[in-house]
């Protein structure tokens, strides 16, 4: 089943609205399942470490797209042009919401007090005294539901005074526990064209239609009573998708507390490259690619083929993020890497700079590593820039030099064979093919021969500049051409 589900209000249907206690025909059990499953997560998260840590990574500080959750992502809400809109206090009508600006973070003003209107509006949060008003119920998330419920109609009924006409809105809907939380979706698919939902809660519609269908004072008796908009047309389907997507939450949960971590990360996996397809988005490649590295980044994982596989053998996440940050600073395009095996250092160079290119050195690509670096490019969809040599590396870089000649690389990236006298042949032929202005990395800078070999190096090469940069890693930018005498030597 598609994870969006988007509905249009029939032009053609009159709607009503009925102020009363429905009591709508609705199988609970898998909600129920939900709430549960999630009370036992938020327990265990207290006190489990292992829950924790996935919670923390998954929940908390979460897999981005495009550095942002994946609802902001698909709904195309950013920091420059959306406005957050929160309910901040119980009952007190000019105080009740605050509007914040997203990129700095700073408060705009009260409900009462902002004169303008907005293009584009979020929800996503609460102030504080709503907050700890709903702390106690932390654990249970339709007690949570029950006391967030009037502030989410509340900021619902403001969009009459703040949000313009044509405009959209996001607000986070995260359980069903009773038929209110239902009658939220059509009460916002009669205020908008269309509204869609993303994951089972995000809710999004796009032009505000104002009180073209529904006016401002029926909004506000909602605010004091039950109610229930009649007809509701595709009910049974909207609750079909609803179920099929708390299904799919439950088991995410469910993973988390078995711990059993590559299933709950091929699960969610597969639940972000359903999502990019249905985004439909131009360059959804670049959104591939993050989660890719997020999973690389925060779970020592790759992916192989499409499936998880863990990793024994490559560089940090603060050694990647080095990379490319050099790629960009120096604008690196012309590269080359000394030892391949998963990978991982092959993609941030090559997702570095668009217009890198890279040569790999790896004499057990396919044997000790069984192709996983190659495959992950293909994964990527970066391999036309990147060329293999499964020969050593004493052997492939005099070849490279043959072929491309002296002062031909703008980066070169050693991490091949650690041993004191391999560490410095990488380095000697680095130095020759690096041109001016280029930048020699050199990873594993604590292993104690690497760490002797950089010692040598620092001192017997005046035409390289060493670069503060990563302390596990070193860099040199060579500055000049290499005139030292015949017979030069510094002792190390």
């Amino acid at each position: 089943m598609s994870l969006l589900f988007t509905f249009e209000y029939p032009k053609d249907i009159k709607p009503t609205v009925k102020y009363v206690k429905d009591k709508c025909k609705v199988n609970y059990s898998q909600f129920v399942k939900f709430n549960d499953i999630f009370k036992k997560v938020k327990q265990l998260e207290q006190t489990d470490k292992d829950v924790q840590y996935l919670y923390d990574m998954t929940a908390r500080k979460g897999i981005k797209l495009d550095g942002t959750h994946y609802a902001f992502t698909i709904f195309h809400l950013n920091k420059k042009d959306t406005v957050l809109f929160f309910p901040e206090h119980f009952g007190d009508e000019k105080k009740c919401c605050k509007f914040y600006n997203w990129e700095t973070g700073k408060p705009i003003g009260y409900t009462g007090e902002v004169k303008r209107k907005f293009k584009k509006l979020m929800s996503n949060m609460f102030g504080e005294e709503i907050y700890q008003a709903q702390r106690p119920a932390k654990v249970d998330d339709c007690k949570r539901q029950r006391i967030t419920y009037i502030p989410k109609l509340q900021i619902i009924y403001h969009l009459f005074e703040y949000l313009e006409l044509g405009g959209s809105f996001m607000i986070n809907v995260k359980h069903y526990c009773d038929c209110m939380d239902f009658e939220i979706f059509y009460l916002l698919s009669l205020l908008f064209k269309r509204v869609t939902i993303c994951d089972g809660s995000y809710y999004y519609g796009e032009d505000f239609l104002g009180e073209d269908r529904i006016d401002k004072e029926t909004v506000k008796k909602m605010l004091t009573s039950n109610f229930k908009i009649e007809p509701k047309p595709k009910f049974d389907e909207y609750v079909r998708y609803l179920q099929e997507m708390f299904k799919n939450k439950t088991r995410h949960f469910e993973l988390m507390l078995k711990k059993d971590e590559d299933a709950f990360l091929q699960n969610l996996f597969t639940f972000y490259e359903k999502l990019i397809t249905e985004m439909n988005v131009e360059d959804s490649q670049f959104l591939y690619n993050q989660i890719y590295h997020s999973i690389i980044e925060k779970f020592r994982r790759t992916i192989v083929d499409g499936k998880i596989k863990k990793i024994h053998s490559a560089i940090k996440k603060e050694e990647g993020e080095n990379i490319t940050k050099l790629m960009k600073k120096y604008d690196l395009k012309k590269c080359i890497e000394v030892g391949m095996a998963f990978g991982i250092s092959a993609t941030y160079i090559l997702t570095g700079n668009k217009n890198a290119s890279l040569i790999s050195i790896d004499p057990f690509q396919s044997t000790q590593w069984e192709n996983y670096g190659m495959k992950l490019l293909k994964e990527f969809k970066i391999e036309k820039n990147h060329k293999l040599m499964e020969e050593k590396s004493y052997i492939a870089l005099p070849k490279i030099l043959m072929e491309h000649g002296e002062d031909s690389f703008d980066f070169i990236f050693i991490d091949g064979w650690h041993t004191f006298e391999m560490t410095n042949i990488d380095f000697f032929y680095a130095t020759h093919l690096i041109k001016k202005g280029g930048i020699i990395l050199v990873d594993d800078a604590l292993h104690s021969s690497v760490a002797q070999s950089i010692r040598f190096f620092d001192s017997n090469y005046p035409h390289f500049k060493k670069l503060d940069v990563f302390k596990t890693q070193v860099a040199y930018q060579k500055i000049g051409e290499d005139e030292r005498p015949w017979n030069y030597y510094s002792p190390f």
